[in-house]
C-alpha cells in the first residue's frame, strides 16, 4: 500500500500543517486507531494542511487521483466534505485548504477533527498500477468563545 506522509502519521500519507494556528505538542490519542493531535486551528479560521505521497517502498509518487473527507472524532461528516476530489494539480506534495465552515464546530464538544486522504498511484517499486493508499490526520479546534 502506498503512503501519504502527514505530520506525524504514517504509513500512508505524510501531513504537515502549513496554516492555521500552527503545530503544538499534544498528548497521545486515547483511541488506539488515531494518532495524537498534531496541531490546533482556531475555530472558524482557514487551515492549510500539506500532504506528501509515497509508494509502498517509500518512493515519492504523484497520485493519479486524490479524494479527501473531513469528519469529527465520531465519524460525522463535516460541511458535506465526503470523498471530495482534489481540485488542484496532482503532485507529489499538495495542500488541502479547509475554509471557515470546515473549522466551525457543529456542537459544543465537537473539538477534534479528522482529515482522511485517499489516493490512487502507480508503484515505482514495480508492484503494479492503480494501487490504493490512505491516511488520516487528526487536529483540534480551539473554541472561539466560552460556552455557558
Amino acid at each position: 500500500m502506498g503512503q501519504t506522509t502527514f505530520n506525524p502519521i504514517g504509513p500512508n500519507v505524510a501531513f504537515s500543517p502549513v496554516g492555521g494556528s500552527g503545530p503544538v505538542q499534544s498528548p497521545t490519542a486515547t483511541e488506539p486507531f488515531l494518532p495524537a493531535v498534531s496541531f490546533y486551528v482556531q475555530e472558524g479560521n482557514t487551515a492549510a494542511i500539506g500532504c506528501a505521497f509515497t509508494d509502498e517502498a517509500g518512493n515519492p509518487v504523484v497520485p493519479t487521483a486524490i479524494n479527501w473527507s473531513l469528519s469529527d472524532d465520531e465519524g460525522n461528516i463535516r460541511n458535506y466534505r465526503h470523498d471530495v476530489p482534489f481540485a488542484g494539480t496532482l503532485a507529489q506534495a499538495i495542500t488541502i485548504v479547509l475554509n471557515s465552515l470546515d473549522t466551525t464546530r457543529m456542537v459544543f464538544d465537537d473539538l477534534m477533527m479528522i482529515l482522511k486522504v485517499a489516493f490512487t498511484y502507480n508503484s515505482l517499486a514495480g508492484n503494479g498500477n492503480g494501487l490504493q493508499g490512505v491516511g488520516q490526520y487528526r487536529f483540534g479546534l480551539i473554541a472561539s468563545a466560552v460556552e455557558t
